[in-house]
């Protein structure tokens, strides 16, 4: 793991003026994130085994995606004589 000496860096800093630093603060977050995490599942579990929770959730309801009309072609062959919108 690089030091902060190795960028020449030996006074006092923020984290955000170091790689090193930097690279050292975000690993501390995602561990503790990882931390809580499993300490989250842990509970969830219990939760499960002593049947509070049931085992399956239901499922999440469908994204609704709204799309616009598709504008139809003239079917008889002829040529559109609509105006068309170029602004």
């Amino acid at each position: 793991m690089a030091k902060c000496i190795d960028y020449g860096i030996d006074y006092p800093h923020a984290a955000v003026h170091c790689p090193a630093c930097y690279e050292q603060v975000t690993q501390q977050g995602m561990l503790k994130e990882m931390t809580r995490a499993n300490d989250l599942k842990e509970k969830e579990l219990g939760f499960r085994l002593s049947g509070e929770l049931p085992e399956q959730l239901p499922p999440p309801k469908p994204r609704v995606v709204y799309t616009q009309p598709v504008k139809q072609q003239p079917s008889n062959g002829g040529i559109d004589i609509e105006p068309r919108n170029t602004g």
